[in-house]
């Protein structure tokens, strides 16, 4: 054990509560991120259901089923079974040994898409330093049926043309990922001074 290694996180510690002290905090981060992911998985639940999938309660497919009537690509198959999983963790559905069964709440929360990009539109109102986060999210939900058959490749959706812009604004530019920054190039400097 190296005696240097605790005074190097006392150092960083500080460094980093010394930030925290003079920046505003982001207390509302967490709140705009859930909203964001409740947003994202009611657009999510109604592409399904522009598939015709998921449609009535109790519905029940197998994964491998959905996989193959959709013409889900083998390369996206873990791909497909997150957006599945997202959906199980908002209790849309349940999936029990391989198969997904369409829970009352999936027909409750489901307003149509049109009124889900009303209430998208809202949040971009409430919350314009997330407008870089929504822009990436729906241009990826919008795709995922072209790029899970393999019609378009992921790469283009997320670098259209080969351009960085889609992307760029998430990780920097915004007031949320500037202050991880500031934090990360804190911590660096703190243990570069050590």
């Amino acid at each position: 054990f190296n005696n240097t290694i605790p005074s190097v996180v006392n150092k960083c510690g500080l460094s980093i509560q010394n930030i925290l002290k003079t920046e505003k905090p982001l207390h509302d981060f967490e709140l705009m991120i859930h909203k964001l992911e409740e947003i994202g998985s009611i657009y999510l639940l109604n592409i399904f259901k522009q598939w015709n999938i998921f449609l009535n309660v109790n519905e029940q497919y197998s994964l491998s089923f959905l996989q193959k009537t959709l013409n889900i690509l083998p390369e996206y198959n873990r791909m497909f079974a997150a957006l599945i999983n997202i959906l199980k963790n908002r209790n849309f559905i349940t999936v029990e040994n391989e198969t997904i069964t369409v829970l009352d709440s999936a027909l409750n929360e489901s307003n149509s898409l049109k009124n889900n990009k009303l209430e998208i539109e809202n949040y971009s109102k409430s919350y314009p330093e997330m407008k870089h986060f929504i822009r990436f999210m729906i241009t990826c939900l919008d795709s995922y049926s072209k790029t899970l058959t393999g019609e378009i490749n992921h790469m283009d959706v997320i670098f259209p043309n080969g351009s960085a812009e889609l992307v760029e604004n998430i990780y920097k530019n915004n007031s949320f990922m500037d202050y991880f920054n500031r934090l990360v190039v804190s911590t660096v400097d703190a243990i570069v001074k050590s």
